[in-house]
């Protein structure tokens, strides 16, 4: 016999979210992940590497990109990289996990590095 109980799912805007990966970030959700969790194709577009967790607030060292998943896709600001930091093409195939990067801002303006 079991002993459990129906349950119902929190509604996602009352709770707390707390560090996980990027592929597990929905709408509204905000934070920092590591440079190198973007990713160039061969043709030149960007992509995140879902797989890398995010924190919800930073803390400093390498966790300095920050990433913003919005109902159009996901949005990162490299303002805050350290200018030293740069992407190369990658002639690896674009996995499962990969996700289109949608916009990509220096701080607030839209950027091309």
């Amino acid at each position: 016999m079991c002993n459990c109980y129906p349950t119902v799912s929190m509604p996602r805007e009352l709770m707390e979210w707390k560090t996980g990966k990027i592929i597990d970030m929905v709408p509204g959700d905000h934070g920092y992940t590591v440079p190198w969790a973007i990713k160039v194709d061969e043709s030149g577009c960007a992509w995140l590497d879902g797989s890398y967790m995010v924190e919800p607030e930073y803390k400093g060292g390498t966790t300095s990109l920050i990433v913003k998943c919005t109902k159009d896709g996901f949005v990162v600001d490299v303002g805050s990289v350290p200018l030293t930091q740069k992407w190369s093409r990658d002639l690896c195939s674009i996995m499962a996990n990969f996700i289109p990067i949608t916009e990509m801002y220096c701080d607030r303006d839209p950027c091309i590095r």
